[in-house]
């Protein structure tokens, strides 16, 4: 393999260089430069560290590769951005790539010219299963590293049960954290190579972003495999999680490229005029190396100064700090510092909370709260709070203005068109220790007088029911003693776009329960949000009067306030309770009447409590810091909480002031109304009303068999004459009739439901083949975490491709015809065979006649506009529009110049033509024919001329 063959660019502006002088790379230049970075390094990183990392596998004609894609990037567009940006290592070498997401990426408008890039194979599959299911392995796999330990332990032990001696590319976001990776590999026999960083430009690391950091892991052989100490794998793990905490605290990108370039990394640095040998924890500051004080940094009139703090190092601690090795290299030194300075922060975790802390894993409950949200390159972390604040009102109390408040990536509930599921609730009725004799009714009645109040008056309480109204309708269905069921839709917003339906079934007992499911149905996506909606008012009502209880606790209308430690352990039975259905919204420090507004619109949904420093203080000693709330911050527990539980599952917002911002209200509403829904037993828990329906009738054939077979047996025995027997069959008669009229009245109305739900069907299918032909057609939406700085400058998606092959004819007309352009294959098929040069000019032709000229053709009598950019469309091309003149007419030519068209034989009577003559390599002409009924365009002839007087021959 000569060096031309394996010249690659060495850095991400080298690299979007190179991609940009491609011809079917040129469309790239069209986007903001921070947006092309961000692509050269995600898409080009890759195919770099491969080259440095893996360049054996080139031996081979044709290279196989995988990639495993946790967050939906490498699978945009169907794979074809690897497409391109491998063709900057290797333009000549086909890549097969298969991509393994673990979600289907979402699709939108594209850039048109990534799609003459050839597809990879994307599957929604985990990586290791389709590893498992391979007789031959890829020649590489490409492995982003996950967020957290626990999975990236899981991640080498799937990969060592592959076949031994496979290679893996490793990426990581930062260099510490390859570090550590590295480590994690060779404590379980891998041979690892090695660090390679992808810099933005010669002599510019990115310290902190995808893509950048690699190593590459060969998976050992069975007697070199080994299992690693379980010391071994919690140092690394605490470790692991105290760089990704320190990284979280960068208040912006820049300072958290910062911590992740100066991290346990030596320095002699001046603190208070003295010079020390020390080592850095940024931002706060660092160690004395010496002493095993601890310093930091503070802001004064002259700039940054470094200045002591109170904290020390243990003196056991302090002789265990490594010493500098001239015999160990820069990254083996900075390792053995990030495993001691995590033993530091983890004794100083030990201390009493009341204690000034310095790590946002190990933060004391006065201190402000994390926010669990995403920085830059490390996905789902908690960013935590920076210096203490001199002016706080709370000794240790932080700035709240150091902790991005940082939103959910996505809704969590649909805005699509269609039924959305915007809540649901299940409780018991009543409060503890009440009598419940009368619950059911109560809770009916109320039920009915707030449909009363919105103008629909049930005749019946206790049996079946249907009201409508301009307004809405209601459907009531009941046994007349145990169940009672009601579906009200609320049209008075459909003018908007939506209507919102209220499911609500009430079950009687020993312990009454009620079902709620709050639904809107979308007829567009411009219809209201499902965010801008609450419980209704009734749930409200009767959690007032009536009560809603969640294992064996009161759901309110108001928040909960707890205060002094007495009051700890019923907070922490609540969390920890396993039968829990609902969330638990809890909220540190002051707040004002916001909270009881949140809780009145979450009535049923979610418990909010609201908690003083005290309690504050015995979550952090019973469930650990990570799991806890504390400082002035807000905290959803979803169901099944226990203290072992992911804290990263259990999502933490900071506050800024007493009140929650209208922003955080509607996260708050959507994240626990979302969690309410996605139960795996929401169906069983709250089943539909259409499943309580279906259930009536069934209960009622049931009860009409019982009823025929009774009458029956009392017509067999007990008729004691002829007449008696007559007049027993004809009661049989009468009741098995009346059982059959009721039985064809259901039967039809699920025959009409049935009906109903097939046009659903019908359209839901046909809604799903235009979005397919849609996604063909190349549109698609670049994933969420793409953010502001990641967007695409306008006008780039809709850029122009030209190119200078007839390879791709079809598949550009098809892409950029737009619907108003159709190509006959005589026309490609003559393109092809033609010595014609000006390629390009025959693609900007094509793309007149869909953009200029059936827009002149349609135009109304008084718009002269469109004619004259024509004229001028044609002017810049240097074409002219004609008609053929006689020649489509003459006996002799007149075949030549007709073509099928749809069902009929159509004539090719006009052109767009440039220069003279009748040949030569740039002289073009294009033959069309306008239908005006479906106002499209037929290309049925190019780049040359047609048989006329003159040509002859053609």
């Amino acid at each position: 393999m000569s060096e031309a063959e394996m010249s690659i660019p060495t850095t991400a502006r080298t690299y979007d260089a190179a991609i940009q002088s491609r011809a079917d790379g040129k469309f790239i230049s069209r986007f903001k430069e921070q947006t092309r970075i961000m692509f050269a390094t995600n898409y080009g990183g890759p195919f770099f560290a491969i080259s440095r990392l893996a360049p054996e596998i080139y031996a081979k004609p044709n290279v196989n590769l995988l990639f495993a894609d946790a967050g939906g990037w490498y699978a945009e567009a169907g794979g074809r951005w690897l497409t391109l940006y491998a063709k900057a290592l290797q333009p000549a070498r086909k890549h097969t790539i298969t991509v393994c997401s673990s979600r289907r990426p979402e699709y939108g408008k594209a850039p048109k010219p990534i799609l003459f890039q050839p597809p990879q194979q994307v599957l929604l599959k985990s990586w290791d299963k389709h590893l498992q299911g391979l007789d031959t392995l890829p020649d590489l796999t490409v492995l982003p590293v996950p967020d957290d330990f626990e999975r990236t332990v899981a991640l080498v032990e799937s990969l060592r049960t592959i076949t031994a001696g496979h290679k893996a590319l490793i990426s990581c976001h930062l260099r510490a954290q390859a570090l550590l990776v590295g480590a994690l590999f060779r404590a379980y026999g891998f041979e690892t190579s090695p660090i390679v960083g992808f810099d933005l430009a010669d002599g510019e690391p990115q310290h902190l972003a995808q893509g950048t950091w690699w190593l590459s892991a060969i998976v050992p052989t069975k007697e070199h495999a080994t299992e690693p100490a379980k010391e071994v794998i919690d140092e690394l793990g605490l470790t692991f999680h105290c760089l990704r905490s320190q990284v979280a605290q960068g208040a912006t990108k820049e300072d958290a490229a910062l911590v992740a370039a100066t991290i346990a990394t030596r320095a002699t640095v001046s603190v208070e005029g003295k010079d020390i040998r020390a080592v850095r924890i940024p931002p706060l500051g660092g160690i004395d190396l010496d002493t095993g004080r601890f310093f930091n940094v503070t802001e004064e009139a002259k700039g940054k100064l470094l200045v002591w703090d109170t904290l020390t190092t243990g003196t056991d601690l302090l002789t265990q700090a490594p010493a500098e090795d001239k015999d160990n290299s820069a990254d083996e030194d900075r390792l053995n510092l990030m495993l001691w300075v995590a033993k530091v922060l983890a004794e100083l975790d030990k201390r009493e909370p009341d204690e000034p802390a310095i790590s946002p894993a190990l933060q004391g409950p006065d201190q402000e709260m994390a926010v669990d949200g995403k920085s830059d390159g490390l996905q789902k972390q908690p960013v935590a709070d920076g210096a203490v604040d001199a002016d706080a009102k709370h000794p240790g109390e932080v700035r709240s203005d150091t902790i991005p408040a940082t939103r959910p990536q996505r809704p969590r509930l649909s805005r699509h068109a269609g039924a959305i599921n915007v809540l649901a609730l299940a409780a018991r009725l009543g409060r503890a220790g009440q009598r419940t004799e009368k619950t059911f009714d109560t809770t009916r009645a109320r039920i009915l007088l707030w449909l009363k109040s919105k103008g629909f008056h049930a005749t019946d309480p206790m049996g079946n029911n249907h009201i409508e109204s301009l307004d809405g309708e209601v459907t009531i269905e009941s046994d007349g003693t145990r169940i009672w069921s009601l579906r009200f839709d609320d049209r008075r917003s459909m003018e908007q776009g939506a209507i919102w339906r209220v499911e609500a079934t009430l079950i009687n007992g020993a312990q009454p329960a009620m079902g709620l499911r709050l639904i809107q149905v979308r007829s567009t996506e411009e219809a209201p949000l499902p965010v801008a909606s609450g419980v209704p008012q009734v749930v409200a009502d009767i959690a007032k009067d009536i009560g809603l209880m969640d294992a064996g606790t009161a759901l309110l209308n108001t928040a909960t306030h707890l205060s002094g430690e007495e009051d700890a352990p019923r907070l922490i039975q609540l969390l920890l309770n396993a039968e829990r259905i609902q969330p638990v919204i809890v909220i540190a420090g002051d707040i004002d009447a916001s909270a009881d507004r949140l809780a009145r619109r979450l009535t049923g949904v979610a418990h909010i409590v609201c908690i003083d420093t005290p309690i504050s203080h015995q979550l952090v000693r019973r469930l650990g810091r990570e799991r806890s709330v504390y400082g002035h911050a807000v905290r959803l527990y979803r169901p099944g909480f226990n203290a072992e539980a992911d804290p990263y599952l259990h999502p933490v917002w900071p506050l800024k002031t007493n009140q929650l911002p209208k922003w955080l209200v509607n996260d708050l509403f959507e994240e626990a109304c979302a969690t309410s829904t996605a139960a795996e037993d929401l169906d069983e828990r709250v089943p539909p009303f259409q499943a309580i329906r279906q259930h009536l009738a069934a209960e009622r054939v049931r009860s009409s068999e019982a009823r025929l077979a009774t009458l029956r047996e009392q017509a067999t025995h007990a008729a004691a004459s002829k007449d008696e027997q007559i007049s027993q069959l004809q009661a049989i008669r009468e009741e098995l009739e009346s059982a059959l009229a009721a039985h064809r009245a259901t039967a039809t109305e699920f025959d009409a439901q049935m009906a109903e739900l097939r046009k659903e069907l019908q359209a839901t299918r046909r809604e799903r083949d235009d979005a397919r032909e849609e996604i063909r057609r190349s549109h698609y939406q670049f994933h969420a975490q793409w953010s502001e700085n990641e967007e695409l400058e306008t006008g780039a998606a809709d850029e122009s491709y030209y190119p200078d092959t007839w390879d791709e004819l079809e598949e550009w007309v098809e892409i950029y015809g737009e619907g108003k352009l159709e190509l006959h294959p005589k026309a490609a098929k003559a393109a092809r065979e033609s010595p014609f040069k000006d390629i390009p000019l025959a693609y900007k032709a094509m793309e007149y006649l869909v953009r200029h000229y059936v827009p002149m053709r349609t135009r109304s009598t008084d718009d002269n506009e469109a004619y004259q950019r024509s004229k001028q469309a044609l002017a810049e091309l240097g074409l002219e529009e004609s008609d053929v003149g006689t020649a489509d007419e003459i006996k002799r030519y007149k075949k030549e110049y007709q073509r099928q068209y749809g069902e009929k034989i159509v004539t090719l009577d006009r052109h767009l033509k440039r220069g003279v003559g009748f040949g030569g390599d740039f002289q073009f002409r294009l033959y069309f024919y306008y239908d005006d009924k479906s106002a499209k365009v037929l290309v049925g002839h190019m780049p040359t001329h047609l048989t006329n007087r003159l040509t002859h021959n053609g």
